[in-house]
């Protein structure tokens, strides 16, 4: 099993929350919070692996993600990821378990695939991308990932 990030998240509140990287429409998304998940996510050398979760998309949380939650948090990782120069790239589990067996065996830097249907992302494909076929694509693949 592969974690999420997971530890103490400190700003907004007058008692600090436990960070696990949750999606969900009570606790959406900002600046900090993402960067946050990238200081507390598993790292292998380099790398740094990234995964968060929405339980399945429970009705509660569906308008927030499919009306401009999940476009938002996807938007704020971008950004955050060119603030700090690291490479964004998008998995499903299998990819993800590709990725850290292959830093594991000192392999380099496994590349996820393009073939795969997710690809790499820039920030110029993000903002021309067709969001809702694109979105709809990294919805099926947050839910294969299990």
């Amino acid at each position: 099993m592969i974690p999420g990030p997971f530890g103490l998240r400190w700003a907004e509140r007058f008692k600090p929350r436990i960070e696990h990287s949750e999606l969900c429409s009570y606790d959406p998304a900002n600046k900090y919070r993402v960067r946050r998940w990238l200081e507390l996510a598993p790292r292998i050398g380099g790398d740094i692996f990234l995964k968060l979760y929405t339980h399945g998309t429970q009705e509660r949380h569906s308008k927030y993600l499919l009306e401009g939650g999940l476009e938002a948090t996807l938007s704020l990782i971008t950004s955050e990821c060119q603030r700090a120069s690291l490479d964004l790239r998008f998995s499903t589990a299998w990819g993800m378990r590709q990725a850290i067996d292959a830093a594991v065996r000192g392999d380099g830097h496994y590349l996820i695939p393009t073939d795969e249907g997710r690809g790499n992302l820039s920030k110029e494909s993000y903002e021309s991308m067709d969001r809702p076929k694109d979105l709809h694509m990294i919805h099926h693949a947050c839910a294969d990932a299990g």
